[in-house]
């Protein structure tokens, strides 16, 4: 028993047709254009060898086959996308949807589509006209079908069943068919059915359908003489012209949508007649912000806008798309007098008649020019910093899950490696031993988890061996992927840390000259009060029992011993305290600053009248000072003035 035939021809998408052991019986021409050679007696899994079927989920190609197995089962299977090689050597995305086809309640085969899916997102008004052929003519089993023969229905399909109002396509098959028309169009199906067995074309008619309920509908639709078990037949396709107005209208919304969201995205669409002299037309003018390209009607207009450098660009795609109509992107510069030409991306591909002639070009349009200026700042970022990279100072490179992927001239300078000798290696190269390399992983890695960066003190070994001091800055890239393009900086603190020992070993020997001179200053300023002590005393004794006995000039000078006497014991005192490290400094006291100027002046006097000086002291106040120091100022300050 032959199955329904389907009219083929008028699907747009490559159709491949399958009996019940799976093999391909029928194609229709654009399932010849895809697959080139004749595909009769080929399995699915055949037919996807022979296109080079990739399934883009993964699976292998021969799962179309098991595909069209389970449709033969009775199975509604999901779609399978992928890609494959046609005839003409190109690449195209497809979808492919496999259906069962019925017989009343039998499965006689497998209907199978390949849609194209290439240039999807560009042909947006061509997707929309294709996905209402893929609703009227793809999705042929659920509209209202009918089958009569003699007069009398054969086959309905449940979309029929419901169209008419009976529980079930069992409830139309055996009855008349002129019982379900209503008597006022009975006579214009009559001769519709006449034209049919003729094998004419009949007009797509609107009639009105009697429901058990008493009810009418009114449906269009049209029939073909089919062979129905080896007899003629006419195949009818309802429709209810209910459902069509509001396709119409949700349509209508549609195309709304689609205007208002061309708006809001700044994509137009345009289409090219080349075939009637050129002629150029575009469904709306170009909108660039507050400008606006005219309305363009002649390719000639269209060329005159494009900017001279790119002009030779785009007359050599043209002229592919006329040879070829093969899909394009294409990027270039228009120039309406503005400050800065403005950067257009134009994608677009060729329509095809059933010859194989190419009719038209459509395609979409966008400014882009905020995005070639944000790439064109985003190149000069990398340039800079390329250039701050290439001259840094400090080592800087990259590791991804510690591998070497970038490593700057200083690094290489510091590590004795090249460049090429780096990267691709495992970080450990850097580390002296397998310790190092896992303490600075483990560490690092902790507080970049914490703060985002992290920063190590390790050693480095060089190529020649050398081991260095290094200090470890290191930050990734994106923080939810903390093991994957970790930037770092390496600065050598190998002087550093032999300055600070040295220092260490300075402060060391500081330590030791201070205690001994601690024990110095003890032993001598012992040493020296005692005799100084004397001095002091024996010249008070001398003061108590000569003074006015001899002369002025006598009790003048040992005034002068005693003052110089007392002097010299307060300056050991100092230098003791002074020469101690561990002594605290004295608490600052009021201090009468022109009595200490005073004192110290009495005690230069020798000096001062040597020198032949004078020494002005003009009123002084009360500070707060430690008296000794503030005398021992002034005595250098007056002691510096007289000797130079």
């Amino acid at each position: 028993m032959s199955s329904p035939a389907i009219p083929l021809d008028a699907i747009g998408e490559p159709v491949f047709v399958y009996d019940g052991d799976g093999l391909v019986t029928a194609v229709n021409p654009a399932a010849e254009r895809l697959a080139g050679t004749s595909t009769a007696g080929l399995s699915a899994g055949g037919l996807a060898e022979r296109l080079a079927l990739r399934l883009a989920d993964g699976r292998p190609p021969e799962t179309v086959l098991t595909s069209v197995r389970k449709a033969l089962d009775g199975e509604e299977l999901p779609p399978l996308r992928g890609q494959i090689t046609a005839a003409d050597g190109s690449t195209v995305g497809v979808l492919i949807v496999t259906s069962p086809i019925r017989e009343g309640d039998r499965i006689t085969g497998a209907l199978s589509v390949w849609h194209d899916m290439t240039g999807r997102d560009q042909l947006r008004g061509e997707l929309a006209e294709s996905e209402a052929k893929y609703r009227n003519l793809v999705e042929l089993a659920p509209d209202s079908i009918l089958i009569h023969q003699d007069g009398v229905i054969v086959f309905a399909n449940p979309a029929a069943a419901g169209l008419v109002g009976v529980g079930g396509p069992e409830d139309l098959i055996g009855e008349p068919v002129l019982e379900i028309v209503h008597p006022g169009t009975r006579e214009r199906v009559e001769w519709n059915i006449e034209a049919d067995l003729r094998g004419e074309e009949s007009p797509v008619t609107a009639v009105d359908l009697l429901r058990p309920d008493g009810t009418t509908v009114t449906v269009q639709g049209r029939g073909a003489m089919i062979p129905f078990r080896g007899r003629p037949a006419v195949q009818v396709v309802l429709h209810d012209v209910t459902e069509e107005k509001r396709a119409e209208a949700a349509l209508r919304e549609n195309e709304e949508r689609l205007r208002m969201a061309k708006a809001c995205a700044g994509v137009g669409i345009w289409e090219w007649l080349p075939a009637t002299s050129g002629k150029a037309g575009f469904s709306d003018c170009i909108r660039l912000d507050d400008d606006s390209v005219p309305d363009v009607r002649q390719i000639d207009d269209w060329r005159s806008m494009i900017y001279p450098d790119d002009l030779e660009l785009v007359e050599t795609e043209l002229a592919a798309v006329v040879a070829s109509g093969r899909p394009f992107p294409l990027e270039f510069r228009f120039d309406l007098g503005w400050d800065r030409p403005r950067w257009m991306r134009v994608l677009g591909g060729g329509v095809f008649d059933e010859a194989g002639r190419l009719v038209r070009v459509l395609g979409v349009y966008m400014d882009i020019t905020d995005q070639k200026r944000a790439e064109e700042a985003l190149r000069e970022r990398e340039q800079t910093l390329q250039g701050i990279f290439r001259a840094a100072p400090v080592g800087i490179g990259m590791v991804s899950h510690r591998t070497v992927i970038q490593a700057n001239d200083q690094l290489c300078r510091m590590t004795g490696y090249s460049r090429d000798e780096l990267i691709g290696q495992d970080a450990r190269i850097f580390y002296p031993d397998e310790e190092a390399y896992a303490y600075v992983g483990q560490e690092k890695y902790a507080q970049i988890m914490v703060g985002g960066t992290g920063s190590v003190e390790t050693q480095w070994r060089t190529k020649d061996g050398t081991v260095l001091d290094i200090l470890l800055s290191s930050s990734p890239i994106d923080l939810s992927r903390p093991h994957e393009n970790v930037i770092f900086n390496a600065l050598d603190i190998t002087r550093l840390r032999e300055s600070e020992r040295a220092l260490a070993s300075f402060m060391d020997d500081l330590q030791r000259s201070n205690e001994e001179l601690q024990r110095f200053a003890y032993v001598a300023s012992h040493d020296l009060q005692e005799p100084l002590r004397s001095i002091i005393s024996f010249s008070q004794l001398l003061e108590r029992r000569y003074k006015g006995k001899i002369d002025t000039d006598a009790d003048e000078f040992i005034a002068f011993i005693i003052d110089g006497g007392n002097r010299m014991q307060r300056l050991i005192e100092d230098l003791l305290q002074l020469s101690r490290v561990e002594t605290k400094a004295k608490l600052l006291t009021p201090t009468d600053a022109g009595e200490v100027v005073a004192d110290s002046l009495r005690l230069m006097e020798t000096s001062i009248r040597e020198a032949g000086a004078t020494v002005t002291v003009e009123d002084l106040s009360t500070v707060m000072a430690d008296a000794a120091q503030l005398a021992q100022v002034v005595t250098n300050l007056v002691g510096n003035a007289l000797k130079y």
